[in-house]
């Protein structure tokens, strides 16, 4: 029984050694890809920026990924191709070199813009109290901005 035994992990052990290393590693890769699932979707980015990077920024979280190049790859791939044609205007130079940060800033610079500081000290001096509106009703609808604070 013991010879049985010994005869047949030497066939199995011969086998394992058999196999090249590289078909072992690749072998390895594909396991450990399938252990590891995604979790959740990244649809095409729509319109609102800062909550799509948001959702991109909680995806990233969600499947560890942590990778600049990485990021860049994904969001490049879910956001849709108006977005990559966007991007492409935005952004001098190829796509694939640019960093994943500046891909970002380009996007929040064009879909939410910093107000205008003329626009803001308009509005700022411009409002003027409604009938039956109580100055702290004044006080908390005026429009704020970084540079300009009411009285």
């Amino acid at each position: 029984m013991l010879f049985k035994c010994h005869s047949f992990l030497c066939q199995h052990i011969s086998y394992l050694n058999w196999i090249s290393s590289p078909i072992r590693e690749r072998y390895n890769k594909v396991a450990t890809r399938m252990a590891t699932a995604v979790h959740g979707n990244l649809e095409p980015f729509d319109q609102d920026w800062s909550s799509y990077a948001e959702q991109l920024k909680f995806y990233f979280i969600a499947n560890d990924v942590t990778n600049a190049v990485k990021k860049r790859a994904i969001l490049l791939c879910n956001c849709g191709p108006k977005t990559q044609k966007l991007l492409k205007t935005l952004v001098p130079g190829d796509l694939e070199a640019t960093p994943y940060a500046q891909l970002t800033a380009a996007l929040k610079d064009y879909f939410d813009p910093e107000p205008s500081a003329i626009v803001q000290r308009f509005k700022f001096n411009t409002r003027v109290r409604r009938q039956g509106e109580s100055i702290a009703q004044l006080y908390e609808n005026w429009p704020r901005s970084a540079s300009m604070e009411p009285p």
